[in-house]
């Protein structure tokens, strides 16, 4: 059988017809490609292809195709976390399963020495700005989103998906030291001015205090991890988003997913005003879907989680394309809101190496 396409470029309408006939039941005459990853999609190309049919029928306008990173670094760094494999194996084994609204999946490939390409649905809604972040409202609706798949992975996964990543792993925590290896002259020079004193101290630290953070997750109830579960990733059409993204998709506490998103994604003085009644909402949430976590070990967990998850903006920092402003913004925003978060719940206990 002869390889899908693996880059934009590649892209043919004998193989769209090939994976797309069958779905829409009518053939396409042509298409389009629009990169709508630029700023977005950090490790991946993501690319909008618009079709064109020969019949006017109940066909959608759009699909997404995702490959693997056209750039060398952004590829390496997905390959070596096996990000590429995670989001190939959440579409086999899992998206049909989870009880949340998520892209559906027409064609999936991936080969660690090839690449990867997911042909999917172009979900429906409008998309949230990262720089903007989620109003309070779309915030409230993620989290009853996160607590209903994060209720079902809590019954299912160690049981039914032993394959899943922990966020401990071996593999994972040199992935991160060579990363941050490769990208460290580059993370304080492209962020320069933008890393408080406090945090430019331990960044030579940063990869030891995470290995001790995630040690100490592994002690707590495992569930499905989004992984990057932020305002990019979500697409509302109403009042229920659909979670796009699925490429860091591990296991391990649910914590890690409702700090990264309320320490990145929501405007500081709104998650200040709203922090409470937000973590009320999310473990009320939870229970209600028959899991009932206590708040004084989440809420240990989620300063744990908020101050692990500074190593995301500043990953993202060493990757700045000084040709694509958005990702200069996008790293410096993750940054200031994560950074306001570890001092507004007061989290330093966590820098002290033992």
């Amino acid at each position: 059988m002869p390889l899908p396409p693996l880059t934009v470029s590649e892209l043919n309408l004998d193989w769209l017809n090939q994976i797309l006939l069958p779905v829409f039941k009518t053939r396409i005459t042509d298409f389009s490609c629009e990169n709508v990853g630029a700023g977005v999609g950090i490790l991946s190309d993501v690319i909008r292809v618009h079709l064109q049919y020969e019949e006017k029928k109940q066909a959608p306008a759009s699909v997404i195709a995702k490959f693997s990173a056209s750039s060398p670094d952004a590829r390496s760094i997905a390959n070596d976390f096996n990000f590429y494999e995670a989001e190939s194996l959440f579409y086999n084994k899992l998206s049909h399963q989870i009880p949340v609204s998520c892209p559906e999946c027409y064609f999936n490939y991936f080969n660690p020495d090839q690449g990867m390409v997911i042909l999917m649905s172009d979900v429906k809604g409008k998309g949230v700005d990262q720089l903007v972040g989620c109003t309070l409202d779309q915030t409230r609706s993620a989290l009853t989103a996160m607590a209903a798949y994060h209720a079902w992975g809590y019954n299912n996964v160690t049981q039914n998906f032993p394959w899943l990543r922990q966020t401990s792993n071996a593999k994972i925590y040199k992935s991160r030291r060579d990363t941050f290896s490769l990208l460290g002259p580059l993370i304080t020079a492209n962020l320069t001015g933008k890393i408080p004193d406090w945090l430019e101290k331990i960044i030579p630290d940063l990869c030891d205090l995470t290995e001790k953070y995630t040690e100490t997750f592994i002690k707590y109830p495992e569930t499905l991890l989004h992984g990057d579960f932020r305002a990019d990733n979500l697409i509302f059409d109403g009042d229920t988003p659909a979670i796009i993204d699925w490429q860091i998709t591990l296991r391990g506490n649910g914590a890690y997913d409702v700090a990264m998103f309320l320490s990145q994604s929501i405007d500081p003085e709104l998650r200040r005003r709203h922090f409470d009644e937000l973590i009320r909402h999310y473990l009320e949430t939870l229970q209600e879907n028959g899991v009932k976590a206590d708040e004084k070990d989440f809420m240990y967990l989620f300063r744990l989680a908020a101050a692990s998850c500074l190593t995301n903006p500043l990953l993202i920092g060493g990757m700045i394309d000084e040709n694509i402003p958005r990702t200069r913004q996008l790293a410096e925003t993750l940054l200031s809101r994560a950074c306001r978060t570890v001092e507004d719940l007061d989290c330093f206990e966590f820098f002290i190496a033992s």
